[in-house]
């Protein structure tokens, strides 16, 4: 026989794990949200770069990036920026 103790007892335990389901699907719900917002991101991103628009700003990005390096070697080592340089326009030119 159970008693009326025994079934507030098992339906409180039901509730809660209910509860803890229902946060833990919660949760799953706002990550999977996340995920594809940033797979959206990640698909317009891929698509613009392969436009004209897209590659010429590939493009500036890796002059930039020669720039200061260039830059960056350039206030170290003063005598050896102009061979960098050099060696550094060579390699992207074979390539």
């Amino acid at each position: 026989m159970t008693t009326i103790s025994h079934l507030l007892i098992d339906s409180n335990s039901v509730l809660s794990s209910v509860k803890r389901e229902i946060q833990g699907l919660e949760a799953l719900e706002y990550q999977m949200a996340r995920n594809l917002e940033y797979m959206q991101q990640r698909r317009a991103e891929s698509i613009y770069a392969q436009t004209l628009r897209g590659r010429i700003w590939l493009w500036i990005g890796k002059i930039f990036a020669l720039y200061c390096a260039f830059r960056v070697i350039n206030v170290s080592r003063p005598s050896n920026s102009t061979l960098f340089l050099t060696v550094l326009f060579t390699f992207y030119s074979l390539s």
